[in-house]
């Protein structure tokens, strides 16, 4: 149900902030970074800003998941303890994970880059559900990625949106 811009409570990016175009998860050149928080601060979500610039495997997206999130000491660097700690945290709602120079671990290690957005994209869902099986979330709550980098697929609020996934007027 849609409702002034939200959609069943959440903020609905793609007509509060049309810029960031269509997708799953959305990617933002880093030199609109300032704007991206803006428009964020002004729809209400609190950001947590996940540090690539150090990822480069496993263990290094680990150790900064774990200051990012402010994980426990007994996190286990691991993928389950990464669901089981991530999972476990209470998020304001909305929230947009700021995942910046993405590209040092999407090209030192492909395979821990592409299980990092599977794991997020996985408990997004699950809290957008509040699934009590995997997130301690009582309510439903909106979890964006977005990844920050500086390649050509990274957008700016100027650029052009393919006329197959603009919203009808």
């Amino acid at each position: 149900m849609r409702q002034s811009g939200r959609v069943t409570g959440f903020v609905w990016i793609r007509e509060a902030m049309p810029w960031l175009g269509p997708g799953f998860v959305y990617t933002v050149h880093e030199d609109a970074l300032r704007g991206l928080r803006s428009d964020l601060a002004k729809h209400g979500f609190n950001a947590i800003v996940l540090d690539g610039s150090e990822m480069r495997d496993a263990a290094s997206f680990h150790a900064e998941a774990k200051k990012a999130f402010a994980f426990p000491d007994y996190y286990g660097n691991n993928w389950d303890a990464f669901n089981e700690c991530f999972g476990e945290i209470h998020f304001p709602n909305p929230t947009a994970i700021l995942w910046r120079e993405v590209e040092t671990l999407a090209r030192a290690d492909l395979k821990t880059f592409a299980e990092a957005v599977a794991q997020f994209i996985r408990l997004r869902d699950a809290f957008a559900r509040a699934d009590a099986e995997a997130v301690e979330a009582s309510e439903p709550i909106q979890i964006e990625l977005i990844i920050v980098g500086r390649g050509p697929g990274f957008r700016h609020p100027d650029d052009p949106i393919d006329s197959r996934w603009r919203l009808p007027h």
